[in-house]
C-alpha cells in the first residue's frame, strides 16, 4: 500500500514537473496568449481667435492574440484587431484585422528574454460620416522587438515596433481607388502569459 502511493506520488510530481516546464514562455509546446487594451479620449481646441469649434475623440482598442512554440523559442500565431474612434457626434471610425505572426524568444537572463516578432496584416475599416461610408482595406507587414520580463507564467515587455502599409485602398459607392499608405515607428508594449 506504501509503495503505491509512493509510485503514485513520483508520477504526479513528475507530470506537474513536466507540464510546468512545458508552460514555460519559450518552450515547445507552450500557448501563450497576449494582448492589448486602448482607451482613448481627445479633445483638440483651436488656436485662440479662431472661429473653429473644439472636437472630441473617444476610442476603445482591443487586440488579442495568441502565439504557439513549435519547438523550442519558436513561435506561430495570431492577433486580431477590434477599434471604433467616435470624433463628435456624427463621425465614427469602425475597424477590425486579422494578422498571422510568427516570433522568436531569446533568453537574456532567467526572468529577461528579447521576442522579435513580425506579421502580415489584413485591415478593413468603415468611415461612418451621417448617410456616407466610406471604406478601407489595408495589407501591413510589420515588426516588433521588444524585451520580456517574465515573473512565473506571466510577462510583460515593451520595444521598438515597426509596420508599413504595403497595399491601401479606399472604396465609396462600390468604386475603388488606392490610398495614402502609412509607414509608422515608434515603441509598443505587451502584455502576456504562458501556459
Amino acid at each position: 500500500m506504501k509503495l503505491r502511493a509512493c509510485v503514485i506520488a513520483a508520477v504526479i510530481a513528475m507530470t506537474a514537473s513536466v507540464a510546468s516546464a512545458q508552460s514555460k514562455f519559450g518552450n515547445a509546446g507552450a500557448w501563450s496568449p497576449f494582448g492589448v487594451v486602448g482607451a482613448s479620449f481627445t479633445k483638440v481646441s483651436p488656436p485662440s481667435g479662431s472661429d473653429d469649434d473644439s472636437t472630441t475623440t473617444k476610442g476603445i482598442t482591443l487586440m488579442p492574440g495568441v502565439f504557439y512554440f513549435v519547438a523550442d523559442n519558436l513561435a506561430v500565431g495570431g492577433q486580431i484587431t477590434l477599434d471604433y474612434q467616435s470624433l463628435d457626434e456624427d463621425l465614427s471610425t469602425t475597424s477590425y484585422g486579422l494578422a498571422p505572426m510568427v516570433g522568436y524568444n531569446i533568453p537574456m537572463a532567467d526572468n529577461v528574454s528579447l521576442f522579435p516578432s513580425a506579421y502580415l496584416s489584413y485591415q478593413k475599416s468603415t468611415l461612418s460620416a451621417g448617410d456616407t461610408d466610406l471604406g478601407q482595406s489595408t495589407l501591413t507587414l510589420g515588426v516588433r522587438a521588444p524585451v520580456l520580463y517574465h515573473v512565473n507564467n506571466f510577462f510583460l515587455g515593451i520595444g521598438p515596433a515597426f509596420s508599413t502599409d504595403l497595399v491601401s485602398k479606399m472604396s465609396l459607392d462600390d468604386k475603388s481607388e488606392d490610398n495614402t499608405k502609412t509607414t509608422t515607428i515608434g515603441v509598443a508594449s505587451t502584455l502576456g502569459g504562458s501556459f
